[in-house]
């Protein structure tokens, strides 16, 4: 490509980033961005031009749509620092693509000057880099210590980087062993990139951060400046001896491309010694510069594709996943499961089990995934997500709730199951003439699937009762056995402690039975999927949603929850994914039949997800170098790995590798 169009295509990009800023920052709605799916495509096919040109470079955005770049927003960069957090996150995706075409253009300006050709070296190149550099550290400062703001100091900024950029890459084609340690081509990304790291929190930290980042090239610099003026020597000779100067002393900038400090749980994670990541390789620290072939960053996918989740594997097909609001909750659940196994990734917990039914032939296997915090709207994303991910039959809310009373016939611990989930936080305020307001409520009405509901419905109190394991609070007093109440579930985003809320929802839903905070949220992202799953909403009775909170009931009413949901399961009211042979019903997960053969994507899928632990061991059998690894997306590192071995044309050598490194039950999943 001629070097306008380069041009074009990174403006295109800066196009794309300013979309997303404005989006993730919430300055614009997700759906007046139309240009962005315009620019995306473009963008795409500008790549495709390029990698068939020769160049070794891919797509680093996978937000092919601006509502899943803002869901992924609000549930990974949704810290106290949120908004630094999302134009950073930005500004990294495009990071090293924009590196690789600046050095391109570099080199297409330079082209007419032959790489041995000394006498393009002059002390005055030495002197303008030097400049230039001090121009920039001096903006940067400013910045950094707040005696300048970013929208005043962007447009020399930029146009001084570009020009110290293009020096530098003069230096390098003269064979100087030297590199650009600002990867900041925007004040807007350093100041993002302060904002984000803890110790970079004071004006003197960041100060010593701009003059540390240059200190290296700027040492070099002076050297050669002070050998020139202290004694005259020849152009050549000066040359040679700035060429020993360069190779003894490399730029070695450090830039933390994670910025996990201000992400308290994703931090709490990477401390955790149970992701798959070795402890003691530093993956963060990474040295930045225009080399020949940058390491190119890798965003892989949010959201796994259909053709990834139609696995016939027991590991990867999911009958039921089981949502709660609480641990507490989700511990009830595990404690009515056989041997559910734990799997731990960067960004989430969740766990698999496999439930025998009534039916021989019939064994669900269950995700069990507890929500990162209450409310509708997160739980509506993280549903999304997960629906995505595991592509369920069915979704079942279980846990606790408040209660709604009815005169001698509900009591703390009993059940109750959404017949409709009404959503009641949208309304129209209106006020009145006499003075005073009145809010006019619009609900929004779910409904739950039609086969767990009519099973629950014609299912006996005493398959599940007996089963409760845990001790009712209130002794022998009191009513022992638990009902079942169908009815209106409220769902809102607060805990009610007003009566007259009550009152006015029973006004308008006589069959109101409970209120919770997160079925409007997994309805509505059950409705809105692709896959079309089952929703069922289950939970026990530990208050009175009128402001006299109980937690003495907490507990028992999610076990009695828990244990109608696996009773209501051992039922098998519907068809398991899983067929199995009647002969082989004793080892339900040895029976799985096979089906079509495995396609590629579905082959990765599966072995990435067992290599969590071992990817290391592969990556050193291959050597791919620390600072490549290092741009590997935390917590999807085997998937790194298997891109990195696919852009070589090495993936024929995974068998072997794996055979190496004592993975002989994946050889098994490459066979297939």
């Amino acid at each position: 490509m001629h070097s306008e169009e380069l041009k074009e295509f990174l403006i295109k990009i800066e196009r794309l980033q300013s979309i997303m800023i404005t989006v993730a920052t919430r300055n614009s709605n997700i759906y007046e961005e139309e240009h962005y799916a315009e620019l995306y495509q473009e963008v795409e096919l500008s790549i495709e031009v390029m990698q068939e040109n020769g160049l070794v470079i891919s797509n680093p955005n996978p937000f092919s749509s601006l509502t899943k770049l803002y869901e992924y927003c609000l549930s990974h960069l949704n810290g106290s620092a949120w908004r630094h957090q999302r134009i950073r996150y930005i500004y990294e995706i495009y990071l090293n693509l924009f590196g690789q075409i600046e050095e391109f253009l570099s080199r297409q300006q330079l082209e007419i000057l032959p790489s041995n050709d000394i006498s393009t070296f002059t002390i005055s190149q030495i002197e303008e880099t030097q400049k230039r550099i001090s121009q920039l550290q001096a903006i940067m400062i400013e910045v950094a210590t707040k005696k300048a703001r970013v929208q005043d100091e962007e447009e020399l900024y930029v146009q001084i980087y570009q020009d110290t950029n293009l020096k530098i890459n003069h230096l390098k084609l003269l064979n100087l062993s030297i590199k650009n340690p600002n990867i900041f081509r925007s004040l807007w990304h350093l100041q993002a990139y302060f904002y984000t790291e803890v110790d970079l929190e004071t004006s003197a930290s960041r100060k010593q951060y701009v003059l540390e980042l240059y200190a290296n090239v700027v040492s070099i610099l002076k050297k050669v400046l002070q050998k020139y003026r202290l004694k005259a020597t020849s152009q050549n000779k000066l040359f040679q001896e700035s060429k020993l100067y360069f190779t003894k002393e490399q730029p070695t900038p450090s830039y933390n491309f994670e910025f996990t400090s201000q992400i308290e749980d994703i931090k709490a994670l990477n401390n955790s010694p149970t992701q798959g990541v070795s402890s003691n390789t530093d993956t963060h620290n990474v040295q930045f510069g225009f080399i020949d072939k940058l390491p190119e960053k890798k965003f892989s996918p949010i959201f796994i594709t259909d053709s990834d989740i139609s696995s016939t594997s027991a590991e990867t097909i999911t009958d039921v996943l089981i949502l709660t609001a609480l641990q507490k909750e989700q511990d009830a659940v595990l404690r009515y499961l056989d041997s559910p196994r734990k799997v731990q990734t960067s960004s989430q917990t969740f766990y698999r089990a496999a439930l025998k039914t009534q039916k021989i032939d019939t064994v669900y296997q269950l995700v069990i995934l507890c929500l990162p915090s209450m409310g509708n709207l997160q739980a509506a994303v993280i549903t999304q997500r997960a629906i995505t991910q595991f592509n369920p039959s069915h979704i079942i809310l279980a846990g606790i709730a408040g209660g709604v009373q009815k005169q001698s016939s509900r009591y703390l611990g009993d059940i109750i199951v959404g017949e409709q989930i009404v959503y009641y936080e949208l309304g129209k305020q209106t006020q009145h003439e006499q003075g005073g307001s009145e809010i006019k409520r619009r609900y929004e009405v779910y409904r739950p699937g039609k086969v767990l509901l009519e099973a629950a419905k014609s299912l006996p109190i005493q398959n599940w009762v007996m089963s409760v394991k845990t001790s009712r609070p209130d002794g022998t007093t009191g009513r022992v056995i638990p009902q079942v109440h169908f009815g209106v579930v409220a769902s809102g985003e607060k805990v009610i402690t007003d009566p007259s809320l009550i009152n006015e929802l029973q006004s308008d839903w006589s069959k109101l039975v409970g209120i919770e905070m997160e079925g409007a949220g997994v309805a509505l992202a059950a409705y809105e999927s692709n896959f079309l799953p089952g929703f069922f909403l289950v939970k026990g009775m530990c208050d009175w949603a009128d402001g006299s909170k109980n937690d003495a009931w907490q507990e028992y009413a999610a076990d009695a929850a828990a244990a109608f949901v696996m009773e209501l399961l051992k039922s098998a009211p519907f068809e398991s994914k899983l067929r199995l042979e009647p002969l082989n019903s004793q080892k339900p997960l040895q029976s799985v039949e096979k089906v079509n053969k495995r396609s590629l994507g579905q082959i990765k899928m599966i072995i990435c997800q067992r290599l969590v632990h071992d990817w290391q061991e592969l990556a050193d059998y291959f050597d791919i170098p620390p600072h490549q690894r290092a741009v590997f997306n935390r917590g999807r590192e085997p998937q790194g790995v298997w891109e990195w071995l696919e852009q070589r044309n090495k993936l024929s050598e995974l068998k072997t590798a794996l055979e190496v490194i004592g993975r002989n039950d994946l050889i098994k999943e490459l066979n297939q």
